[in-house]
């Protein structure tokens, strides 16, 4: 299934990086999301590669500055630099907003203001940036890559507990514990890569599939220029889903 969804701010997409993302299922928790990496015809056009930064991504998406001017990796001078198709409307920010809503009431008590500082957050408008697309597999993917990780995880927990055990049976010279708990290490970190082959081989053919749609609308797609897509690697079942990769169009329409 794809889901897509419109986006205001390039740290939507870049700022899960440094977050955590867990499996509800199996409580395996990852240090952060993997970064995005440039994708498509026209990410290649433009000399677009490797990671996606945040300072990027705010440029083309945000500012919608062409990655082609010498300006474009230097904050100071992004009001100067030329930028690709149109670059949205000029909005009202929400200070803007809130501003003259006081306007028409000088004498708001405190409580109308907070009210009214509310009412201009949602209701000032903003440029859709880009599209988040989310390709999530079906069900039963997902419940065998759940299950594949729940062991995985339980094999990881059962060697670390083996570890424990056999470091105080040296400690205090047992012998036989030493013998019994050395091998009940191997077995569980044998068990432990055994499922990991098996969660993977699961997520090697997600992330085929993924790449494939991300060929085909990179390709085909006749998207504007400052529309991003992103992929989901992961499947369903994680309480932050993964963004892997950010595609620009390979086409462009300058206004």
């Amino acid at each position: 299934m794809l889901s897509v969804h419109s986006g205001h701010r390039a740290d939507y997409l870049t700022g899960a990086v440094a977050s955590g993302r867990e499996n509800y299922y199996t409580g395996a928790v990852a240090a952060g999301e993997p970064p995005g990496r440039w994708f498509g015809k026209g990410a290649e056009a433009l000399g677009l590669s490797g990671e996606v930064g945040t300072q990027d991504m705010t440029a083309l998406y945000e500012r919608f500055i062409d990655p082609r001017d010498e300006a474009f990796r230097e904050p100071s001078r992004w009001d100067e630099a030329a930028t690709l198709g149109h670059t949205g409307r000029a909005y009202k920010s929400e200070e803007q907003v809130y501003a003259d809503a006081l306007a028409k009431e000088p004498g708001a008590s405190p409580e109308r203001r907070a009210e009214l500082r509310a009412l201009a957050g949602k209701a000032v408008r903003k440029n859709v940036s880009f599209h988040d697309a989310t390709f999530s597999p079906v069900k039963s993917v997902t419940v065998l890559h759940t299950a594949f990780e729940a062991q995985e995880v339980q094999a990881r927990t059962a060697a670390e507990a083996a570890r424990g055990a056999l470091a105080e049976a040296h400690r205090t010279g047992d012998r036989e514990a030493v013998h019994r708990y050395r091998g009940a290490v191997r077995q569980a970190e044998r068990e432990a890569v055994q499922w990991g082959q098996h969660r993977q081989a699961v997520e090697d053919a997600i992330w085929a599939g993924n790449t494939r749609g991300a060929e085909l609308s990179a390709g085909q797609g006749r998207l504007y220029p400052c529309r991003a897509l992103r992929w989901s690697r992961w499947p369903v079942g994680r309480r932050a889903r993964v963004g892997d990769c950010v595609v620009l169009p390979a086409r462009f329409t300058r206004a």
